[in-house]
């Protein structure tokens, strides 16, 4: 759904939302649907746990890469929803 798709149809009469109002709700709406960033630390012990050369398992690896690019995707979305 885009931004422009919710642009009221009708311009005369009363009672109605603006434009601003319908975009403000649904901003409101999409950043209280956003889940927390993801924490590390809340995860299983032994996922991320290294072995004696100091290295983690690459299963391991690729999800804490995963993790990262998760948590800077919901921290756009955040700020583009303030910014609206």
């Amino acid at each position: 759904m885009t931004i422009l798709s919710i642009q009221p149809r009708m311009t005369s009469g009363s009672g109605g939302k603006s434009q601003d109002e319908i975009v403000m709700e649904l901003a409101i709406e999409l950043e209280g649907q956003l889940p927390p960033l993801l924490d590390r630390a809340n995860a299983k012990k032994d996922l991320f746990k290294t072995n004696e050369k100091g290295l983690m398992e690459s299963l391991s690896t690729v999800l804490l890469q995963e993790i990262q690019r998760f948590n800077r995707l919901l921290t756009v979305m955040r700020a583009s929803l303030e910014e609206l």
